[in-house]
């Protein structure tokens, strides 16, 4: 038996989606948690109906129990005691079943094929048992589930129903070989931590849990969401409720994958309305609205990403904290796509109104400004040359001229210029134009006197005056 929802990340294969049910199945409605114990007709009704079968087809295998018993009660001795009783029908049981199968919890197939698991046949051996007035229980363990018969006197006897050779598992010599085969540990009274008694209800919750086990499997993991529902409507224990809430986590991953976040968070308020407004529900929420923002995001929707975290904000799935750090990522996205499309001044005022509003952080409004002033700056170098790309940094504010990326900007325009002038200044001066040549040095000096290259052109032409 696996209690182990499986993993999403690991279907490789996935059919296409059926429809999602989320109300439970009308036999799980009418027997409630907070209803009565369920009788013997209640019992097997929902294990044929959680095992897969039509309500109209439940008579027909109802038929088969019935049958079974009064075979069984035919063939029994009057003065067998109730261990003798047990023991015998477990083998006659086993006269039905034919071999064991890990992941067969059905019970439809355990009478069609007689294949079997730990789940159905113990719920098999339950309703025989009663049926022929025994006291039977159910017991599980991590991953495991049998039986256990309650006789005269008060002793309480194991049955490992996945062998003919389970009744008292502990005093048959037998038993362990047989048993081998089925992967388990036999647990034995007195290891209280590691077994349980649990309730006819729990015992369908472990069928219902395989079930979906076998959902997800095959990748059909929106199917499972129906049959948590149903456990957690006739359970609603937290072993119930934890499978209820695994269900939609698992869809919700499935869907994540396919980049269906819309659909994810409207999954989330289906979700929400089954099981509250629980923690699990507002980090799924929270992630399908970051995936879906940046969705809308990466097609410059920037109004369609607003009103989507108003939306989701608006009907309680955001906390204030979260909606805020939305909101400046569209804020932050959108001054981005300004920075590179809008006019240099235009992008400029609106990196700074934003940082003034608190929507950009310091560092932030320097990234942006960086970037929008050297891209200005190199198209004025482009069209203009580097004396006016120089010039054109040296108008820009202080804090601006200070960013690491712009003073290095300035750097290499003004040496880049400096070069130009070294060239004319050469050129002139070898051409004989020597007047000429010393004034563009004079008139380049006093813009840049720093300029080590036109110093040594200076003293050069001073030298040779």
């Amino acid at each position: 038996m696996r209690f182990v929802l499986f993993l999403l990340s690991l279907v490789l294969w996935l059919p296409p989606l059926t429809a999602l049910r989320l109300e439970p199945l009308p036999q799980a409605a009418a027997r409630p948690s907070t209803g009565s114990p369920l009788d013997q007709e209640g019992l097997l009704d929902l294990a044929l109906v959680f095992s897969g079968v039509p309500a109209s087809a439940v008579p027909a295998y109802r038929s088969v129990f019935e049958r079974w018993s009064t075979e069984f009660q035919a063939a029994s001795d009057p003065n067998w005691d109730s261990a003798r009783k047990a023991d015998n029908l477990l083998q006659f049981l086993h006269t039905r079943l034919k071999s064991y199968s890990t992941y067969q919890t059905r019970l439809d197939v355990l009478v069609d094929r007689g294949t079997y698991n730990c789940v159905s046949s113990a719920l098999a051996y339950m309703i025989m048992g009663r049926s022929v007035g025994l006291d039977v229980q159910a017991v599980s363990t991590l991953d495991h589930a049998f039986a256990l018969v309650r006789l005269p006197g008060g002793r309480e006897v194991d049955v490992e129903t996945t062998t003919k050779f389970g009744f008292d598992p502990g005093t048959k010599t037998e038993f362990t070989d047989s048993f081998g085969h089925t992967g388990f540990a036999y647990v034995p009274p007195g290891k209280y931590a590691k077994r349980q008694v649990i309730t006819d209800r729990e015992l369908l919750g472990l069928l219902v849990q395989n079930r979906m086990a076998d959902f997800q499997r095959d990748g059909r993991v929106e199917e499972a969401v129906g049959p948590a529902i149903d456990r957690w409507t006739i359970e609603g224990t937290p072993a119930a409720f934890k499978t209820l809430v695994d269900s939609f986590v698992n869809y919700a991953s499935w869907l994540n994958g396919r980049k269906e976040f819309l659909k994810g968070l409207n999954l989330v308020e289906d979700m929400v309305a089954v099981t509250g407004q629980i923690p699990e529900a507002r980090d799924l929420a929270w992630a399908f609205l970051n995936n879906h923002v940046n969705q809308l995001l990466d097609r410059q929707d920037f109004a369609g990403a607003q009103a989507a975290t108003l939306t989701w904000k608006n009907r309680g799935f955001l906390t204030e904290t979260q909606s805020s750090q939305t909101q400046a990522v569209i804020a932050d996205r959108q001054l981005s796509s300004a920075v590179k499309n809008q006019p240099f001044a235009q992008a400029a005022t609106l990196v700074d109104q934003a940082f003034s509003q608190g929507i950009l952080t310091s560092a932030r409004r320097q990234e942006l400004l960086s970037y929008l002033y050297g891209q200005e700056v190199q198209r004025v170098a482009s069209s203009r040359g580097a004396q006016a790309a120089w010039q054109f940094l040296g108008t820009l504010p202080a804090e601006v001229q200070a960013l690491s990326s712009l003073a290095k900007a300035k750097e290499v325009y003004a040496y880049n210029w400096s070069v130009e002038v070294h060239n004319q200044f050469a050129k002139l001066w070898n051409a004989g134009k020597k007047a000429d040549a010393r004034q563009l040095l004079e008139d380049a000096m006093r813009l840049l006197p720093e300029s080590a290259l036109l110093k040594k052109d200076l003293v050069l032409s001073q030298g040779n005056s």
